[in-house]
């Protein structure tokens, strides 16, 4: 049923937003305008369009999903780049640009767990956006789903182990294992990674111009910076489980985590553009681009 209607084409054509925005009854195409204001007053039609817009942005599991993405994001840069640190005069000490982590059991160590509670609840948030568009939850597509919730699990259950190598030696067993934990997290985030670049190309419609392999397409942008720092995050671990003594002083990982902020907003982006809030952009919108690219 479902299943192979997606997969013969009718499903890419449903979760494809901004075909369903160009063949919509109330959201008006329009030519090429000559000046912005032009451009967002849309013909009259700028309100029927943010309606339109908001609509399918609150109806759709993926919108959102994108969006608790961005903020799972900030929140991981905000344990990189504590705000708060002060000494004990009371005032603010001057923050390295990379901050050591993981040392005691203290907020930042409850943070990442509730982060990582965020990370499990945002892989469920992304398989019910696959269900929402017809596809079943045994697809082949929903694998790096899957794999995104394995990687969630693993990442919160070394978090609960934080605590017990706060002051350890480097030889301790125990940090060993839970480096060996966050390498197995890191292996099946490298894994979901090239699934959704998979499913992405699998998926996607390149029929309109500035999406697909093209660097005008934030899509694209996305996955190559959810690719990267998932190798980067191996490599980490690769080099703390070699080298135990660089544990607390090697901040590769916040490299890392910069380049999934990068990717997070790219998602939202151009989960934005699907949804039609681009409307005014020449392709991203609603434009008939067939008359202006003339």
């Amino acid at each position: 049923g479902a299943k192979r209607r997606f997969e013969s084409g009718e499903g890419k054509r449903m979760q494809d937003p901004l075909l369903a925005l160009a063949a919509s009854k109330t959201t008006k195409p329009f030519g090429p305008p000559t000046s912005l204001r032009e451009a967002l007053y849309a013909n009259g039609h700028w309100k029927m369009n943010c309606r339109e817009a908001y609509s399918r942005s609150v109806r759709s599991y993926y919108f959102w999903g994108c969006v608790v993405y961005f903020f799972y994001a900030i929140g991981i840069l905000v344990i990189d780049f504590p705000p708060w640190s002060n000494d004990d005069t009371g005032n603010a000490e001057h923050v390295s640009l990379y901050p050591p982590r993981r040392h005691r059991w203290t907020n930042t160590n409850v943070q990442f767990i509730i982060w990582g509670c965020v990370h499990l609840f945002n892989a469920f948030q992304f398989l019910f956006a696959w269900i929402q568009v017809g596809v079943p939850a045994t697809s082949f597509l929903c694998i790096p789903e899957y794999l995104n919730m394995i990687e969630a699990g693993l990442y919160i259950y070394s978090a609960f182990h934080y605590p017990e190598v706060s002051n350890v030696t480097y030889n301790d067993p125990r940090l060993v294992h839970m480096h060996y934990i966050e390498l197995a997290a890191a292996l099946v985030e490298i894994l979901a990674a090239i699934g959704w670049t998979y499913t992405w190309w699998y998926t996607y419609n390149r029929a309109i111009p500035a999406r697909g392999w093209t660097l005008d397409d934030p899509d694209l942008w996305a996955c190559l910076f959810i690719v990267i720092p998932s190798f980067i995050y191996f490599a980490y671990n690769v080099q703390i489980i070699c080298n135990l003594h660089e544990f607390g002083s090697n901040l590769l990982y916040v490299k890392a985590d910069i380049c999934y902020f990068v990717g997070a907003v790219c998602y939202l982006l151009a989960a934005m553009r699907d949804a039609g809030w681009f409307y005014f952009m020449p392709v991203a919108g609603a434009w008939d681009w067939k008359i202006s690219k003339n």
